[in-house]
């Protein structure tokens, strides 16, 4: 399996809210509330965002609020 190869879904109508670390890829349709490190972070259009996010690709769709440090933003 490639580094990607794993995927962390937030769905639509779902909640978090906490710290992830070392995350492959994450995808947020739903509601979090985090610090987050990954390698690939896609905030989806019904994705709500709000924290801190370390990656080395994010993809913003919907909304995001915090501070990023990312290699490459969308």
């Amino acid at each position: 399996m490639d580094k990607l190869g794993s995927k962390t879904i937030i769905g639509a109508g779902a909640s978090f809210t906490g710290k992830v670390t070392n995350a492959c890829v994450i995808e947020v349709n739903g509601k979090m509330n985090a610090d987050l490190t990954a390698d690939k972070v896609t905030i989806g259009e019904a994705g709500h965002f709000d924290g801190g996010i370390r990656g080395g690709i994010v993809v913003v769709s919907g909304h995001y609020e915090g501070k990023m440090q990312a290699g490459s933003v969308w």
